[in-house]
């Protein structure tokens, strides 16, 4: 990587600080956390890891951002004698904003690395309203993003050993697929075009298994634990009776939505796929097939990752 100068290292800092004012102003608990935070409470007393003492269902999404919340709250309790509900919304607020920060600066200063192109990715990221909404949230959202320009960084890193950069991103999207399991779909791409480049051979497999092994002993425990392998939210979100044509219907109404109250991130999602088809940039096909694999319930990510793209291709016309 090239130093940066430091008067541009100031520009950055500024830049920064900025989508940090910004992030503030705009920084909200949904009530969708609020089921967390249940089960963060009964877990730090010793209760397990559920919603309704007794009853072993998980209620939530996202284990990976369960055990960093439940161990922050844990340590300001316990250790710190800070009353629990008034803390848990501030803590959650407060990891959010960091994870956020830690995002947007990896984003601009080590993908960007141009204050120009920078200032103009910060811009759109603020005009987002599903990026910016969603930095905070009380969800899972924050870590999600900081995982994802983690594992764009180190897939274009071309100093790393093969073996070794696939164990790096299996273990990224390991960790993204413990803070909420149908973002795989977004790393299965990249990491099949890393497997078969070149050749397929046994350290690469190996490298592969060993990065997803803290998720096979989640889903083994998880089995166990809860007698299932997957959040109670999705057997309840999956199999309702809605038909095909509704959900088409609803999909084209959520498109309709997008356009009128959050115009920016379509508009930069669909400025990303004819940017790398126009520039026949074969190594972020992958990418792109991750954007369009899930495209309609991750949104947002999808935007992340557009992002991503812009500034690389900006960096390697």
């Amino acid at each position: 990587m090239e130093p940066v100068k430091r008067r541009d290292k100031v520009r950055f800092i500024l830049l920064i600080g900025f989508f940090f004012l910004v992030l503030l102003k705009t920084a909200w608990v949904s009530d969708d956390a609020y089921i967390t935070f249940r089960s963060i409470e009964n877990f730090i007393h010793g209760y397990g890891m559920v919603h309704n003492v007794g009853e072993r269902v998980q209620t939530f999404t996202h284990p990976l951002w369960f055990f960093i919340q439940s161990g922050a709250n844990f340590i300001l309790q316990k250790g710190l004698g800070f009353d629990f509900w008034s803390q848990m919304y501030y803590v959650n607020i407060l990891l959010s904003i960091s994870l956020s920060l830690l995002t947007v600066t990896g984003l601009i200063y080590l993908i960007s690395k141009r204050v120009q192109t920078s200032i103009i990715v910060v811009a759109v990221l603020i005009s987002s309203k599903a990026f910016l909404d969603y930095s905070t949230s009380g969800l899972e959202n924050p870590l999600t993003h900081l995982l994802l320009v983690a594992f764009f960084i180190i897939f274009f890193m071309e100093e790393l050993p093969e073996d070794r950069k696939i164990l790096f991103l299996s273990f990224i999207g390991c960790l993204a697929s413990l803070n909420r399991l149908d973002t795989i779909l977004f790393f299965i791409p990249p990491l099949i075009y890393l497997f078969f480049k070149n050749q397929a051979s046994i350290g690469k497999i190996t490298a592969v298994i060993t990065g997803f092994v803290p998720l096979i002993i989640w889903e083994i425990f998880s089995l166990f634990y809860y007698g299932a392998l997957f959040p109670n939210t999705a057997y309840a979100k999956l199999n309702t009776g809605i038909s095909r044509h509704s959900s088409i219907i609803q999909g084209l109404k959520y498109y309709q939505d997008s356009i009128l109250t959050d115009p920016i991130t379509l508009i930069v999602i669909l400025g990303c796929v004819i940017l790398v088809v126009y520039r026949k940039s074969y190594k972020q096909l992958p990418f792109l097939i991750s954007i369009l694999s899930d495209h309609n319930r991750q949104q947002y990510l999808d935007f992340l990752f557009d992002s991503c793209q812009i500034l690389r291709s900006q960096n390697n016309p």
